[in-house]
């Protein structure tokens, strides 16, 4: 297409030239951008009005086309047959409609037919991947001339907002945020543009979701002082408009709210400057609330501006927000759901002090836990002789402790050499670095809080002692930091402690002998423990196979396979089957086990398995099930 190459890197005299020649205005590229969306993109205000031009006069010649035919309307049994290609896909012919092969027919013919208006009906035309208009293009691209031309001489709407539809939802972006990804100088002048040729401020989604709350959300606090200049009386109302959550607890947040969780201390003073409210909900959050149709209150579903601030921002906006007149009792949403029923139950009723305390109480187990000096471990083990004592060699119990003792050494060099490396005294520094910081924020904190109680600030149970008072305690913190203390840090011992997924932690002594037995390849001694009580007055239950150790998680049929006893693994997969049948199931089928050890073990495997899948190389467990059941007892 001549046409859009000349508009991507000729001249205007170039493009001039082509569009006089009849050269086609509406084609478009491959991912739907027309000539005007390159002209756009391109940024010469002269290319833009070649083509636009074009698409007046060429408007005004279809507009006496159109009247012409009109003139011939009185003829109405004539019927007016077109020459010219006809559509690729379908003509008409009494009542049958006749589909043609689009094969036969020539691309050109199928994306651009010669019978359309070559003029622009429509300039805010969205192109096909990314539902862009031209608008939209030179915002993004940075051409203040060409958004200024597309509003004043062509009447271009600017608050063409870009929508892209997925699934059910439609993702809504309006041309003010466009530009805001440019340099602020550059973002400055899109914005003073755009507000001058009317653009609004007070442009919402369908979750009232404003122009004004987004460039909160995205932009800089210079950016406002435009807003506030040419868009005064909108912006003043769009500041205290809240957007609405659709999920399936409500939520009213408002662009002071966002600036207070992402933005800092100038957004904020920059919003309560220009009318941003502390006070609320106030009586327009109200009657817009009800407007709403939701069965919660108001209270229940506004988060507060200081409360917000006083979980997520530095004390600094804390108070800046109480001297600028914030309510020292203002409670969190779900303190109000305790007050009222209507809001279902809750027990984390919560005043601004009770988040300042939870607050103060994190960053002091922080500090706490980052003091606890790191010592050497090398102090926490003995000798090898200490925990071998009165252990027989070549005894599972032996085995075992010794393999513990082989790992722990391991551990502990491993933690030594970290412990001497240049990477961890650089961690070291700057936990103290952060352990300084937050001390300091501890200290703003504990005078906030003073703050609030020269106010006459209480916590949630003092103002409403009638309520569940556990709340306040938990200070909403769900979530601790790991505190060392001097009962955490133990010194090196075996763990011996057995578990089943049925009963829990087992009885050390008793498990010992089946372990030593598995050790073994002892069959009989295997059977006589998981048969018989153990007790010696016969009320215990016998041993379970399915025991296995807690830490390490091997079992009585892992130790046989491991050392070679094939014949007791197929005997524990067994009986393990059998103790896993109820006692009232009629068992009419059994499995029959065979553990296998070869080299072609994996060929049983699924065809979709490799050997690099294989956990268990060269060794195999295999089954087959025998049904004895030939006949039915009664039909």
């Amino acid at each position: 297409m001549p046409l859009h190459l000349a508009i991507m890197c000729g001249t205007p005299e170039i493009v001039q030239c082509l569009v006089n020649r009849g050269a086609r205005l509406v084609s478009r590229v491959a991912d739907g951008f027309t000539s005007l969306h390159l002209a756009a993109a391109r940024g010469d205000v002269r290319i833009l009005r070649a083509i636009l031009r074009k698409k007046t006069a060429g408007h005004n010649i279809e507009s006496d086309g159109d009247d012409d035919e009109e003139g011939e309307g009185e003829f109405d049994d004539i019927s007016i047959v077109r020459t010219g290609p006809q559509s690729p896909y379908a003509a008409t012919q009494g009542s049958m409609v006749i589909v043609t092969d689009p094969s036969k027919v020539t691309m050109e013919e199928q994306n651009d037919e010669e019978d359309e208006p070559n003029f622009y009906d429509n300039l805010g035309v969205i192109s096909w991947d990314i539902p862009l208009s031209p608008l939209h293009v030179a915002i993004l691209n940075g051409h203040v001339d060409i958004v200024n031309c597309l509003a004043t001489e062509f009447g271009v709407d600017v608050n063409q907002p870009f929508v892209k539809k997925e699934y059910s939802q439609s993702h809504v972006l309006f041309s003010m945020l466009l530009a805001m990804h440019h340099p602020f100088e550059i973002s400055k002048a899109l914005l003073q543009t755009l507000l001058e040729l009317g653009a609004s401020s007070t442009q919402a989604d369908m979750q009232h979701l404003t122009a004004f709350y987004s460039l909160v959300m995205v932009g800089e606090s210079r950016l406002l002082d435009a807003i506030f200049k040419f868009d005064g009386p909108a912006s003043h109302l769009a500041i205290n408009h809240p957007t609405v959550t659709t999920d399936w607890r409500p939520r009213a947040v408002l662009p002071l709210t966002t600036a207070v969780r992402h933005k800092g201390i100038a957004m904020i003073e920059k919003s309560l400057d220009n009318g941003g409210t502390l006070s609320v909900p106030t009586e327009c959050h109200r009657r817009f609330w009800a407007r709403q149709g939701k069965m919660t209150k108001i209270e229940a579903c506004m988060v507060q501006l200081i409360v917000k601030a006083a979980e997520f921002s530095t004390p600094v906006v804390v108070r800046k927000l109480l001297d600028a007149g914030a309510d020292p009792n203002t409670m969190t949403i779900d303190a109000y759901a305790l007050l009222d029923s209507d809001f279902g139950s809750s027990n984390n009723g919560r005043t601004v002090l009770d988040v300042i305390g939870a607050r103060k109480d994190f960053l002091k187990s922080l500090i706490q836990h980052r003091s606890k000096p790191i010592t050497s471990l090398n102090a926490e083990l003995k000798s090898d002789a200490v925990y071998l004592d009165g252990l027989m060699e070549g005894t599972f119990e032996y085995s075992f402790v010794q393999k513990d003792l082989a790992m722990a050494k391991i551990a502990v060099e491993v933690i030594e050499n970290e412990l001497n490396s240049k990477r961890f005294t650089e961690a070291q520094q700057q936990e103290k670095q952060n352990a300084d910081g937050i001390k300091h924020e501890i200290e703003a904190l504990e005078k906030v809080e003073q703050a609030l109680k020269a106010k006459g600030g209480k916590i949630f149970a003092e103002l409403h002692p009638t309520h569940d008072g556990n709340a306040h305690v938990q200070h909403g913190r769900d979530r601790m930091p790991l505190v060392l203390d001097d009962t955490t840090l133990k010194k090196f011992e075996i763990n011996y402690t057995f578990t089943d997924q049925d009963v829990g932690d087992l009885d050390m002594k008793q498990y010992l002998p089946l372990f030593q037995a598995a050790w073994d390849g002892d069959l009989v001694r295997v059977k006589q423990l998981t048969t018989e009580p153990q007790a010696l007055n016969k009320s215990s239950s016998s041993l379970q196979l399915t025991a296995m150790h807690k830490v390490r998680l091997f079992d009585p049929f892992t130790i046989a396979v491991a050392q070679g006893h094939f014949k007791l693994a197929r005997a524990i997969l067994q009986d393990v089957e059998a103790q896993q049948v109820q006692a009232d199931t009629k068992k009419t089928s059994c499995k029959v086990y065979k553990v296998v050890v070869d080299s072609n073990v994996n060929d049983y495997s699924s065809s979709g398995e490799t050997d690099d899948d294989s956990d268990n190389d060269g060794v195999g467990v295999h089954f087959n099930i025998v049904n004895d059941q030939q006949t039915i007892d009664d039909v």
